[in-house]
């Protein structure tokens, strides 16, 4: 191979890093194989990004996108995806238009910047365990299951303005709380409302 071909080569592999997709969309139930090409694409752009760093002090990361449309799932494979959004340098931004409740109202608040469509529909219950222990082992797995709720929910009230009392109403009396759009805006949900470009003069 020339030189020259080589170099082309080694440039159309530096393009694709560079226009590697970074939209991505969950509009499955959380379980994981839906969070596993999210979450791996995620560690990928950020060990790009941190080598363009590298090579660039004036590269900035541009930030992903992760559209959120899941009524939930599996409590710890959320968790996977949500800590991975949470604790990406490169920025990612969640989108919400349709739903995005249980496992995916906890996946749509890690996101650093979030956006909801005046349509959307958030809610927010109290987290569900299957058993899976030997009798012995049930009070153990009880004790792990509280404590990884507690977890959860002190991370939701870390990145949002969301009422702790109403959030434990929820858990103690098992209510599904449904959220308007604007009331995620309140509550520090959401930061910012998606507007429609549509000429409503019409």
């Amino acid at each position: 191979m020339s030189e020259q071909n080589k170099n082309n080569n080694e440039n159309n592999n530096n393009n694709k890093n560079n226009r590697k997709k970074r939209e991505f969309i969950l509009n499955k139930d959380v379980d994981a194989q839906s969070v596993e090409n999210i979450l791996m694409e995620i560690i990928e752009i950020n060990r790009i990004d941190s080598e363009k760093e590298k090579e660039d002090e004036n590269y900035v990361r541009e930030p992903i996108k992760v559209i959120v449309n899941s009524y939930g799932g599996v409590c710890h494979d959320g968790i996977a995806l949500a800590g991975v959004i949470d604790s990406s340098e490169t920025p990612v931004y969640t989108y919400i238009y349709g739903k995005a409740m249980s496992m995916g109202f906890y996946i749509f608040a890690s996101g650093h910047r979030r956006f909801a469509h005046p349509m959307a529909t958030f809610m927010f219950h109290d987290t569900a365990f299957g058993i899976h222990a030997k009798t012995q082992g049930v009070e153990e797995y009880l004790k792990q299951a509280i404590s990884l709720r507690t977890r959860m929910n002190e991370f939701l009230l870390s990145v949002t303005n969301l009422p702790k009392e109403k959030m434990e109403e929820a858990i103690k009396y098992q209510i599904d709380w449904y959220l308007t759009p604007h009331e995620a805006i309140e509550y520090g949900l959401a930061d910012e409302l998606i507007k429609s470009t549509r000429n409503r003069n019409k």
